[in-house]
């Protein structure tokens, strides 16, 4: 076969594949248009680290440090978190309608200045990751509000949303915070202010605040939250001249001037802001200068945060004796000159572990808790060592109160764990008083209240049911609980008075019936107030844990007992023994085989003697 027919067609392909090629340039291929989520920055803002804008005359860039946006470019200074986030989401918002290549541009005889994009109007670029992104635009497109875009300088022309031209400022100074104070302020956890009054400074520990000098003492979270409040929403309203070469005297900003300034920050935070107030702006009343720390130029502020600022130490302490809520205590002892009772939390509630044991009426513990946490200093006199003599004065013949979150250490506990701290406090106070005021010291806190003496009375000494009880008695505190018997365990019940002797007894279907006398009947609404008084049957008060003469309170044999027989527990009997002595607040009673005599309500006496028969 002769090469020359290969060499023939060889050559025919190669001209009609370039003819091809020829006449597909020459011919305006369509534009390919992608899907309407197609994003021109497929970049999460949140992970944005800078920014650059360049409207073609000026260039802004700003910067995050500390969670803090600042602009950095054409003077430094502290930037508007929401124009930042506006315009990041304007970027992230960006989306691609159209895409024309470059060899698209050439057969429409076109070029990208054509589509204004040789010198674009506005650049935008976005650093996230260490990777610089950009957005160039040019002309508005004819159709569809959108605007011709180029991104990380890719030859394609594209159509896109025009999100970030109507989200970017138009002026240099619109990239400026508005707000005096940055976003950050409402996380803080240190606040310091000075003024020619005093020295104040504040910490955040542990979810509440204290106050650090000048002496270390609790701080009212209120207070200084509503300092915050009130600095996060203080506003530039107008801004002056720039900080650099000012004299910052004229406007009573010097360092001699000694102006009223507060300084904000967090832990570890390198980026703290501090606010100096100056003078008031003459031509301008309402208004004093200021000078902020993170911002290029003075400006000017509301007079009003002047007196929020104006505080002392005094002003923003705890005014509460006891900080800790009282669902947090876990154990309390109670101490005068001649008595003492502790109490401690359990699962089952609170149980008093000294001088006697038994479980406690947890309406009374929550009482006295909820009336001394509740106390409140009118004042507070300088801070004393805890071995001064009035402090030991006070714990020679004054009470005491102490305060755990966690249960005491037992007897026999080794000394380290015994001089445990933390979670601890301890107050002391007179027994008495001759004045209005009573001062209360804090050992833990190293603290002196000064508390209203009426106040204090009221806790040390109350009424119970009639009885004046002191704080440190035992039975102000006993479980009121005498009976609690279920109804339906009960299956029979007798009443002996005054020589007579009723019985009822119920049957296997639940019905009473009359034992004794045989030929009685049952008075129903009597059984069932008896019935209803057991479950359970609580005491006004406890009178005595060890009673040793019962014909004292009338509880001898000429008193009222009420036997309740158990069908759950083998022929258990309880009997309740009444009394008709007692006070205005009720009658004495007893359980048959304890000690204890407490104080029936009268009411409550006459359901439970009540006839449960009707005698024949």
């Amino acid at each position: 076969m002769s090469w020359r027919p290969a060499v023939w067609l060889a050559a025919a392909a190669s001209l009609m594949a370039l003819f091809m090629v020829v006449f597909e340039q020459r011919q305006p291929a369509p534009a390919r248009r992608l899907a309407l989520d197609d994003a021109a920055i497929a970049v999460d803002p949140a992970v944005i680290a800078a920014l650059t804008v360049a409207d073609g005359t000026s260039v802004v860039s700003c910067v995050q440090r500390e969670r803090r946006w600042y602009v950095t470019r054409p003077a430094a200074t502290r930037a508007s978190e929401q124009v930042i986030r506006n315009v990041l989401r304007a970027v992230s918002a960006t989306r691609i309608h159209e895409r024309i290549t470059p060899q698209q541009v050439r057969a429409r005889d076109l070029t990208p200045a054509s589509y204004g994009l040789e010198r674009p109007r506005l650049t935008v670029g976005v650093t996230a990751a260490g990777q610089v992104h950009t957005l160039a635009f040019g002309d508005e497109a004819p159709v569809g509000n959108l605007v011709f875009a180029q991104v990380n300088g890719d030859p394609d022309v594209l159509a896109v949303t025009r999100d970030v031209i109507d989200g970017v400022p138009k002026r240099a100074a619109g990239w400026e915070a508005s707000a005096v104070m940055p976003e950050t302020l409402l996380s803080a956890s240190r606040l310091e202010i000075k003024q020619p009054g005093g020295f104040v400074q504040l910490a955040l520990k542990d979810g509440t605040w204290r106050l650090q000098q000048p002496r270390s003492v609790k701080a009212d979270d209120t207070v200084v939250e509503r300092l915050l409040q009130g600095l996060h929403q203080l506003q530039v309203e107008s801004t002056g001249p720039a900080v650099t070469g000012v004299d910052l005297v004229a406007y009573g900003l010097g360092p001699d001037d000694n102006p009223l300034q507060v300084t904000v920050g967090s832990e570890g935070d390198n980026d703290a802001v501090t606010l100096m107030l100056g003078k008031p702006v003459q031509e301008t009343p309402g208004l004093v200068y200021a000078r902020v720390s993170d911002m290029a130029s003075l400006c000017r502020v509301s007079q009003g945060v002047v007196p929020l600022l104006s505080v002392r130490a005094e002003d923003v302490r705890d005014r509460r004796l006891c900080a800790v809520r009282p669902g947090d205590i876990a154990a309390v002892r109670l101490q005068d000159e001649d008595h003492r009772v502790e109490l401690q939390r359990t699962k089952g509630g609170w149980r008093i572990e000294d001088p006697v044991r038994g479980r406690a009426d947890l309406a009374a513990v929550g009482q006295f808790l909820k009336a001394f946490c509740g106390l409140e200093s009118l004042g507070f006199p300088e801070p004393v060592s805890t071995n001064s003599a009035a402090v030991a004065a006070i714990a020679a013949t004054g009470c005491r109160v102490v305060l755990s979150d966690r249960p005491f250490a037992p007897p026999g506990t080794n000394g380290a764990a015994a001089a445990r701290t933390t979670g601890v406090w301890t107050y002391r106070f007179p027994a008495a008083s001759t004045g209005n005021i009573v001062e209360v010291t804090c050992n833990e806190e190293r603290a002196v209240y000064r508390v209203r003496a009426a106040d204090v009375a009221r806790l040390i000494a109350h009424e119970d049911a009639g009885v004046r009880r002191s704080f440190t008695d035992p039975l102000a505190y006993l479980d009121r609980a005498v009976l609690e018997l279920k109804p339906a365990s009960i299956r029979r019940m007798t009443l002996a008075y005054r020589g007579r002797e009723e019985a009822v007894v119920r049957d296997a279907a639940g019905n009473w019936t009359a034992e004794s006398p045989p030929e009685s009947r049952v008075v129903p609404d009597a059984v069932a107030g008896i019935l209803q008084s057991v479950a359970p049957l609580r005491a006004a008060r406890v009178e005595t844990l060890s009673a040793t003469n019962l014909t004292v309170f009338g509880l001898d044999e000429s008193a009222t007992r009420l036997t309740f027989t158990l069908s759950d527990d083998a022929g258990l009997q309880k009997t309740l023994i009444i009394s008709t002595n007692g006070a205005a607040s009720g009658v004495y009673g007893a359980v048959q085989g304890q000690d204890a005599v407490f104080v029936i309500p009268r009411d409550m006496a006459a359901r439970l003697t009540r006839s449960m028969v009707v005698w024949q």
